[in-house]
């Protein structure tokens, strides 16, 4: 299986703490340069979809991409527990994550030791493409990305993949992950946010939520603090 890295040519940074993360890991890795977009979210989206025409042209069954923010939870038993993973997947798969972050109303459901299903699933900061997806994914997508306007993108969905794969492709095609947390994101600028971004606690806590079926609790949570600001907005206007 072809593994990709997707990276900015301008942040090398990021390229040796991600070739640190791979060597540990010992799994062989070909680092992807993205193209800037003038929205900065559609770099990521351009990069997954020009690895799988990539992927189409070879003949690729599956391609497995990471973002340069990746780090692996446990170097040591990645590659172990990849594969148990891979060889206990159903036969319907499209797109398996090997990290956890739910959306809004997500869900999960257990499939055996190795696999759950998913809905509402973000982030394609670890992914694997089966063949399946590819053109279902590559057809959402314009060819001619750069005249498009942000508010084009936002309307017909062609901006952000990660979004599209969780809110659209993962209500029509089975979409699984790995029930161990294999990777998480690593502290870092994100040029996409144009932010310092620290989420792996915050990963972690909603993973074992959602293991451990208390996931619920968390668009209570949501929910009550979305109260608090409309309540804060209505005594500010008073």
């Amino acid at each position: 299986m072809n593994i990709f890295c997707i990276n900015l040519k301008n942040r090398s940074d990021k390229k040796i703490a991600a070739k640190k993360e791979f060597t540990l890991a010992k799994i062989n890795v070909k680092f992807y340069s993205a193209k800037k977009h003038k929205i900065r979210h559609f770099w990521c989206t351009l990069s997954h979809t020009n690895l799988i025409k990539m992927a189409v042209k070879r003949g690729d069954k599956y391609i497995c991409i990471f973002e340069d923010d990746i780090q692996i939870n446990n170097q040591k038993s990645f590659k172990k527990d990849l594969q148990c993973a891979i060889n206990n997947l159903p036969d319907d798969w499209h797109i398996l994550y090997l990290g956890w972050l739910i959306g809004r109303n997500g869900n999960i459901a257990k499939i055996n030791k190795y696999i759950y299903s998913v809905s509402h699933f973000m982030c394609t900061y670890w992914i694997i493409y089966n063949e399946k997806s590819y053109l279902n994914i590559i057809n959402n997508f314009p060819e001619d990305h750069k005249n498009i306007s942000e508010n084009e993108i936002i309307r017909d969905g062609y901006g952000s993949i990660d979004s599209w794969l969780a809110f659209v492709y993962q209500k029509n095609f089975p979409c699984y992950v790995t029930s161990k947390l294999l990777v998480s994101e690593r502290k870092e600028f994100s040029d996409i946010k144009n932010k310092v971004r620290n989420t792996r606690i915050w990963y972690m806590i909603r993973f074992f939520m959602f293991k451990y079926k208390i996931g619920f609790l968390l668009d209570y949570l949501w929910n009550f603090a979305n109260l608090l600001k409309i309540h804060h907005e209505f005594l500010r206007q008073k």
